[in-house]
């Protein structure tokens, strides 16, 4: 009888812990990063985090969200991973960082059909309008810089939304990655060097990771960085991140000078 009761703890004690070190996935759709298509999440960052949980087993749902309401998840929920988070000084204590997943540059977008609107320094950038998405690390780097919302910032909740208003006039410049530019005009089937200027800020290259609640669960914790550390020596990653760099070609960029 005291064995029978000591194996019923045993297992409950189990269940619990399960229960306790549930991994919770987020994600802010983005084309250059992750989607979600036809059933699946998709996208180089997607794939690596398929490794990810492959080799720890685990299995959790991803729940896309807004930007900004992506970020606030996993800054105040333990046992939350993010799909792709930028890693820069500000942030680097408030996460613990997993695998990096891609890489990120910046850069202030105009139209040629525009060309009043092409900027080559951060003065001629601050006299226009710039789209940028909220509480993003294009959002910080430019308040960083003396960008202000009164002022110059015209705030967005995604990419898309700032390309309508990027078409329709009614902001001058988008500040976001190039790449983000050229997946959306490539998916209408159109050549974006032939459509938009694109001038390249180089100190606001980074690196993306996938990265957790700093207060996640030790085990948890553990088990997610053994498993990082193997598919990082693995050659499927090497693949993706080869092609990654492959599909960033900044040849025909301008160079944005102070």
């Amino acid at each position: 009888m005291r064995y029978t009761f000591i194996c019923l703890l045993v297992i409950s004690f189990n269940l619990n812990a399960q229960t306790a070190y549930e991994l919770k996935a987020v994600a802010s759709s983005h084309k250059m990063f992750q989607y979600f298509e036809d059933g699946q999440v998709k996208g180089p960052s997607a794939e690596i985090f398929n490794m990810l949980m492959e080799e720890t087993s685990l299995k959790p749902t991803v729940a896309f969200y807004p930007w900004a309401r992506a970020l606030n998840k996993v800054l105040t929920q333990p046992n939350t991973l993010i799909l792709s988070l930028t890693r820069t000084k500000q942030r680097e204590d408030n996460f613990i960082w997993l695998i990096k997943v891609n890489e990120s540059r910046r850069a202030f977008i105009s139209l040629k059909s525009k060309p009043e609107h092409f900027v080559t320094t951060l003065v001629q950038a601050k006299g226009k309008l710039v789209a940028v998405t909220r509480d993003s690390y294009s959002y910080k780097s430019l308040i960083d810089k003396g960008f202000t919302e009164s002022k110059n910032l015209y705030i967005v909740s995604n990419i898309d939304d700032a390309m309508i208003l990027f078409k329709k006039g009614k902001v001058d410049l988008i500040y976001t990655d190039p790449k983000a530019i050229k997946n959306h005009y490539n998916d209408m089937g159109k050549n974006s060097n032939k459509i938009v200027n694109i001038t390249l800020v180089p100190e606001a290259q980074r690196d993306i990771f996938i990265a957790i609640n700093k207060k996640t669960d030790k085990h948890l914790v553990d088990r997610l960085q053994l498993a990082a550390k193997t598919v990082s020596q693995s050659s499927s990653y090497s693949e993706v991140l080869i092609k990654i760099k492959n599909n960033t070609d900044t040849s025909k960029f301008s160079i944005l000078s102070q």
